[in-house]
């Protein structure tokens, strides 16, 4: 039986980027997470808890969704009491008292007024201390499970479902999108399916919201510096979500959703959804498995686009802060493994950092596809593969679009 999904965690990630100013990698530190817990100046733990303020505003300490003005109200709270650090490699630390309007991501407030918007179709979305730029170009070669990279904003179901898409079929992302030229700025057509599996066409140009203070987007990035096709399929989306027919559209407004139905949103098809609670650990392997192009005995990849999503509130007896799991959070599905008799779900978190720890496998993921060959290392870029009893106690379902 389908049950409504509504994912709202945001990338703290990007939102330290924008602190600094600048681009970090974080695969190349020592401890990233403590790296971004000094920046907000608050305990590790504290960032990354479950009950995360950061990661999740909207949710209580019960896990119960907040009333727009409850949810602004613990927030500001919350940061008025911190002071930000802007580090510095060279010239150490500063320290400032932060406040909501000091922050120059703009979506850990505008996120509260999603609920308090009604879609207009005029009406251009265009908040203080926000320019919209062009950052580059749309393609830097084929489109990457790696690339997307989810920014300030609550749509890491659509992140996710992006990676997902981008990875067991490609030249989805490419055919979805027909280029044109205009005065303005580079125009694109993207398709995307409504309820009823039509396609529907959205014209979109390639300026997207950026920092006034750094240039830095504010939301949907790309793994390759200069890319901007993840940006760009985001802005395209919130316009066909909104009905939006400006080229400012309310970004906001889509904070929340379902990766299952974003997915085939993107492809069409038919959804499937598998929840943890009633399906053993070999059914969930199965599901994977005949979802997969089989490698060889011992592995596999997707290749219809699948995700997974975690509660709203941490499972008894898991540990997501010290398993770097993230409550109320999708991540897409790439395939799946078998070492020493035991199968792995390998998994993207679509922040492309934070990957999960607990029950891993060590090495890398080699999976050719269409003559080509794709191979990345566990631990990197938030991919990781974990064990599949495990994956059933930490994850809340799983689904695919076909």
């Amino acid at each position: 039986m389908e049950q409504e999904v509504n994912l709202t965690a945001i990338n703290p990630y990007a939102i330290g980027e924008q602190v600094l100013g600048k681009k970090v990698q974080w695969d190349k530190l020592e401890d990233p997470e403590e790296t971004l817990a000094s920046i907000f100046n608050v305990p590790k733990k504290e960032l990354f808890a479950h009950d995360s303020i950061l990661i999740n505003p909207m949710l209580s300490e019960k896990r119960e969704v907040l009333s727009v003005d409850k949810a602004q109200d613990r927030l500001k709270q919350y940061l008025e009491g911190k002071t930000v650090k802007r580090l510095s490699v060279t010239k150490g630390t500063v320290a400032k008292r932060i406040t909501l309007k000091d922050i120059p991501l703009r979506t850990l407030e505008a996120i509260f007024d999603r609920n308090k918007l009604v879609p207009i179709t005029s009406v251009e979305w265009n908040p203080a201390n926000t320019v919209w730029l062009d950052k580059g170009d749309y393609f830097e070669d084929v489109a990457e499970m790696n690339d997307p990279i989810q920014g300030g904003l609550g749509d890491c179901y659509f992140i996710a479902a992006l990676s997902s898409v981008a990875w067991s079929r490609p030249y989805a992302i490419i055919n979805a999108t027909s280029p044109y030229t205009s005065d303005e700025s580079p125009m694109h057509q993207v398709s995307f399916y409504n309820n009823n599996g039509v396609k529907e066409n959205v014209e979109v140009n390639e300026l997207c919201p950026c920092s006034s203070s750094t240039q830095r987007l504010l939301y949907a990035t790309s793994l390759d510096e200069g890319e901007i096709w993840p940006g760009v399929m985001e802005k395209a989306y919130v316009k066909w979500r909104t009905g939006n027919t400006t080229q400012k559209p309310n970004y906001p407004a889509i904070a929340g959703g379902d990766p299952v139905e974003a997915c085939r949103q993107l492809i069409g098809g038919k959804k499937t959804y598998k929840y943890t609670s009633s399906t053993t650990a070999a059914e969930i392997t199965s599901f994977i498995k005949s979802n997969s192009l089989q490698i060889n005995s011992y592995h596999g990849r997707t290749v219809n686009p699948m995700v997974a999503w975690t509660p709203s509130s941490q499972p008894k007896g898991c540990d997501y802060e010290g398993a770097h799991i993230v409550a109320s959070h999708a991540y897409s599905i790439l395939g799946w493994v078998t070492s020493n008799g035991s199968s792995y779900v390998v998994l993207r978190n679509p922040w492309g950092v934070h990957p999960g720890v607990i029950d891993n496998l060590g090495g890398s993921f080699l999976a050719p596809f269409n003559g080509m060959s794709h191979g990345f290392s566990y631990g990197q870029n938030g991919v990781f593969a974990m064990g599949v009893s495990t994956f059933k106690r930490y994850f809340y379902g799983l689904g695919v679009s076909k």
